[in-house]
């Protein structure tokens, strides 16, 4: 069982189309109380709780429901970063499991921008930069999908983790234009940073559930 669920760590987010979309839609979960716009896979379980202005998304795993997956489609224009805030809580993540906030393209590319080592088990606002510059440069495909996945990483631990998403945001400001030697030195560590999870991607797609 665990050499089974270790092999399919990534198994369930690219499908055979990506919808077209502008930035983030029904960001604001805490207003809303609900996952419009939003697709999820895997075989835990993902659901909203709470009272408006106060709801929140939570994805759960167990031993037996080793995944849970929440993610939407995003178009980037060029010429632009954005920054993604994400407030979220990880206070109940078992810290042998495993919480990723990542981007996937149909070329099985694998930006993280959260991985599992950055995660402080606690309530926090988090606020990441995405450089369409190295995404355009690094990458041929451009339909991205942003995800948050959970997975529950040892068999038979009888833990069960939690991590609950308030608000995702995402927002276009004016790229700066690095110093060539800036751009170099960026780019090859955006690369070396994605190498190990390209795998991870691949097997996403290749084991998706319909």
């Amino acid at each position: 069982m665990k050499f089974i669920k270790s092999s399919i760590l990534a198994v369930f987010l690219l499908s055979n189309s990506v919808a077209t979309a502008g930035i983030i839609t029904n960001g604001d979960f805490s207003s809303s109380c609900t996952l419009d716009a939003w697709e999820q896979q895997g075989a835990g379980d993902i659901s909203v709780s709470g009272l408006p202005d106060d709801c929140t998304v939570n994805l759960s795993v167990n031993d037996l429901d080793f995944d849970a997956e929440l993610y939407q489609s995003v178009v980037f224009e060029s010429g632009f970063d954005y920054l993604l805030t994400v407030d979220f809580d990880t206070s109940q993540l078992n810290n042998n499991d495993s919480f990723f906030i990542s981007l996937l393209n149909e070329d099985f590319d694998l930006v993280d921008l959260l991985m599992p080592a950055d995660v402080s088990y606690a309530m926090q606002s988090n606020v990441f930069t995405i450089s369409t510059v190295s995404l355009l440069d690094n990458y041929s495909d451009q339909n991205w999908r942003l995800s948050f996945y959970l997975f529950d990483q040892i068999d038979d631990d009888d833990s069960t983790s939690l991590v609950s998403i308030s608000n995702v945001s995402l927002d276009r400001v004016t790229a700066e234009v690095p110093a060539p030697a800036s751009m170099a030195i960026f780019a090859l560590g955006f690369i070396g940073l994605l190498a190990s999870r390209r795998d991870c991607a691949q097997y996403r797609h290749a084991n998706q559930i319909s």
